[in-house]
């Protein structure tokens, strides 16, 4: 298999809000790092019993099972955006209401254990290539 290695992006190639997460990816190979880091948050996420997966830290906060849903709504999101790049497809990108797509992800009629199954095979195609 061929392999790509590109730097990291330079400030003027992506939005500045950005920014703040561009510089905490730590140095090396991406999808290496991708895949150790699917590795770290399914176990971690594994140990929340099920009882906790409709927590929420305060009123009108994101239960546990909730912010699950949102990271899999963004990782598909990102995933579009990343193939309109590369498919040098020049349309306009839609933002997305992300209170919005989480009230309609119906968590609460999930467990925790089906969210995070879902996720994890979600974010497995993302780095399957």
């Amino acid at each position: 298999m061929n392999t790509l290695t590109i730097g990291r992006p330079a400030a003027d190639e992506y939005a500045e809000y950005y920014g703040r997460y561009i510089s905490r990816v730590p140095d090396g190979d991406l999808l290496d790092l991708l895949r150790q880091q699917l590795t770290e948050t399914v176990a971690l996420l594994s140990t929340i019993p099920e009882s906790r997966g409709d927590f929420a830290y305060a009123p009108d906060k994101w239960s546990i099972k909730k912010a699950i849903g949102h990271m899999s709504d963004v990782e598909r999101v990102m995933l579009y955006r990343a193939l309109t790049f590369a498919r040098n497809d020049k349309t306009e990108l839609p933002g997305f209401d992300e209170n919005q797509w989480a009230d309609a992800f119906n968590t609460d009629d999930r467990t925790l254990a089906d969210l995070i199954d879902a996720s994890a095979l979600l974010w497995r195609i993302d780095l399957a290539g």
